[in-house]
């Protein structure tokens, strides 16, 4: 008579295990050449903040009928701060201080001029703009975003 015991064990074979991990060796050979290269991918999230960071500037200054900025502090850092009292923002996503730095977040994203500066007025126009055109690259491919002087048009080329 069978013990119970050992006639319910279920489990795996050695070939089976050796199949799955050979499989599993075989994707990840695959896949790696695909994560490898994730530059391009990060140059354009890195823009698209940094986008979507100027229009809430912009939005933040309409919302408040305070002039709120944008400025480029560094090669690959930005804050936004409200004109009048010249304190940074908090992020409304974090809550931290909306000091930004862009490598920290996309690895080699830099700005290419680190001579930007744009305030908005209550309405929404920009009322400084150092530099209507800001690039960022990460060393071979490059992003640039456009500021229209007279409408404050945000957008990427």
């Amino acid at each position: 008579k069978m013990n119970p015991i050992i006639s319910s064990q279920k489990g795996f074979t050695l070939i089976e295990l050796i199949l799955v991990v050979s499989l599993l060796g075989i994707l990840s050979i695959a896949v790696f050449p695909v994560l490898k290269n994730r530059e391009p991918f990060a140059l354009d999230a890195a823009a698209r903040k940094v986008k979507s960071d100027i229009r809430y500037t912009q939005s933040l200054a309409t919302t408040t009928a305070e002039p709120h900025g944008f400025i480029v502090t560094g090669n690959s850092t930005y804050q936004i701060y409200n004109v009048t009292t010249g304190q940074i923002v908090n992020s409304p996503y974090h809550g931290n201080l909306m000091q930004e730095d862009l490598a920290a977040d996309f690895g080699t994203s830099i700005f290419q001029n680190i001579n930007h500066q744009i305030e908005f007025d209550e309405f929404g126009q920009p009322t400084i703009v150092g530099g209507n055109i800001i690039q960022i690259n990460n060393g071979g491919d490059f992003k640039q975003i456009q500021i229209t002087n007279t409408s404050g048009h945000v957008s990427m080329l």
